[in-house]
């Protein structure tokens, strides 16, 4: 009998091993918390990029065809879709430019981001007419340290 119970042999975890692996959890979580949030956080910021491109070519088109920008009230109607159609964009401001060789901007103000460093900040897409088309620029007022969360088109700052 006293063989029997030698022979048993260990059952279960010690306390130092339990110990080890909450260590390693609690290490891959310390890393992987912080870069599923950027990585959300730049994924709700794709979506006004996305949105701002189907308004600039509704107002390259307007500038095309008119020779002119689009002026403030057509122009505001035109991007005012981005902050209806977005849960981002809180406010969009357009400005046109003054004639059809000078550049139109549009600022895209944030909110709702899951960033509360990037909530309020502004994006700003400068749209500027050349003879090969339109060329578009986005600068933004984020501080760099949270360029990580924008899209690449966007990481310069303003």
């Amino acid at each position: 009998m006293r063989n029997m119970q030698m022979k048993q042999g260990q059952q279960g975890f010690t306390l130092i091993e339990l110990m080890i692996v909450v260590a390693i959890i609690g290490i891959l979580a310390a890393i992987a918390i912080p870069a599923y949030q950027d990585y959300t956080v730049r994924a709700r910021l794709s979506e006004p990029v996305t949105l701002m491109s189907a308004a600039k070519l509704d107002l390259y088109e307007r500038l095309v065809s008119t020779g002119t920008w689009p002026d403030a009230a057509d122009g505001a109607l035109i991007v005012n879709r981005i902050s209806t159609q977005s849960d981002v964009v809180a406010s969009v401001a357009y400005v046109g430019g003054a004639n059809a060789d000078t550049a139109s901007t549009v600022a895209l103000t944030l909110t709702g981001t899951g960033s509360t460093d990037i909530d309020t900040k502004v994006l700003t897409f400068t749209l500027t007419p050349s003879t090969s088309g339109l060329s578009v620029a986005c600068k933004t007022n984020i501080a760099t340290e949270f360029y990580n969360r924008l899209p690449t088109e966007c990481r310069t700052a303003s």
